[in-house]
């Protein structure tokens, strides 16, 4: 079975894990069956359905046949991996702060990530935090429904809502 290309923005191994969180959950997954993912840089990650389980191995350069994320079922991945996924991402973009706390107010867990200085915090519930980590949903569309609550400056929030656009993958 070929592989299926999809074309991200961002890293390309944090939406192959999303791929393979969603794939892990298809029971009708052949063997063999591989999707590799390449960012906007020429990253790329495959994963592939392997004896009833997803591996995940950067590489891998087909480039055709994109698919839309919108078409997969929900990811089984832990918001905590989401996260630290998300912050190796898009830490270094300009303007975004230097550490980003973020609080599952529904398993009273949190995340602390970065260092010392500047900090950002989101609170939520775990689907709502994995929604933003994996660019679902919009950070400023989170907040305004109420499932997301944060506490930073107005900079800050536009660094973040551009933090959260650019892992939005792209078919």
């Amino acid at each position: 079975m070929g592989a299926i290309a999809v074309h991200v923005d961002g890293g390309a191994s944090l939406f192959a894990r999303r791929l393979a969180g969603r794939l892990q959950r298809d029971p009708g997954t052949l063997d063999g069956a591989a999707i590799t993912v390449c960012g906007e840089r020429g990253a790329c990650a495959t994963a592939t359905w392997e004896s009833g389980s997803i591996v995940v191995r950067d590489g891998g350069d087909d480039r055709s046949d994109a698919v839309s994320a919108s078409d997969l079922p929900p990811m089984s991945t832990p918001w905590q991996e989401l996260a630290t996924l998300f912050w190796e991402a898009t830490s270094d973009r300009k303007g975004t702060p230097d550490s980003l706390r973020l609080v599952a107010t529904d398993a009273s867990e949190e995340l602390v990530l970065g260092s010392a200085g500047a900090s950002y915090e989101i609170h939520g519930e775990a689907p709502a935090l994995a929604e933003y980590l994996t660019g679902q949903v919009l950070l400023i569309d989170l907040i305004d429904a109420g499932r997301i609550q944060i506490r930073g400056t107005l900079p800050q929030l536009s660094v973040m809502v551009g933090n959260g656009m650019a892992v939005v993958p792209h078919g």
